[in-house]
């Protein structure tokens, strides 16, 4: 037991410290990221009660003006007054005509969808190929094959 066993008691005892060292930090340090992740839980909840209070807001805000563009429009010493009356009727009737523009419209582009589906679908029965359609009607491969898909799935 001569100087090589204390050499190794002392380099033992030395690497011993440094590892109670190293996990002592890294305690530390783990306990100090669990403090800052508790930390940015506590500001999102805040967050997230504050984005909340905000939509409620919103909702009674938005409650309120819906409730007030209902009521009619009056003067202030509640007359009738026939040009406010004349320019609600008008924006009325401009609003249905556009509605009724757009219903129209729809319709048509619902027609013609189903009149190419048609086409296609009579074609394909026909035995003609995808590119022979494309060409016929004039649109693309993707879109044949998609009706085909529809029509056979």
């Amino acid at each position: 037991m001569g100087k090589s066993f204390y050499i190794l008691l002392w380099g033992g005892l030395f690497f011993l410290s440094i590892g109670l060292w190293m996990m002592k930090r890294d305690k530390d340090e783990m306990r100090m990221r669990e403090a800052r992740m508790i930390e940015k839980e506590n500001s999102l909840y805040e967050l997230y009660e504050s984005l909340e209070e905000i939509m409620n807001e919103m909702i009674y805000h938005y409650r309120d003006r819906d409730s007030a563009e209902s009521t009619p429009i009056t003067t202030k010493d509640d007359r009738y007054d026939p040009v406010l009356e004349t320019i609600d009727q008008q924006s009325t009737i401009e609003k249905s005509e556009y509605e009724s523009q757009d219903k129209v419209e729809g319709l048509r582009v619902l027609d013609s969808e189903r009149q190419k589906y048609h086409q296609i679908t009579s074609l394909i029965d026909q035995g003609f190929s995808i590119e022979e359609i494309a060409k016929e009607l004039g649109i693309g491969k993707g879109e044949i094959m998609l009706v085909l898909k529809l029509y056979k799935g």
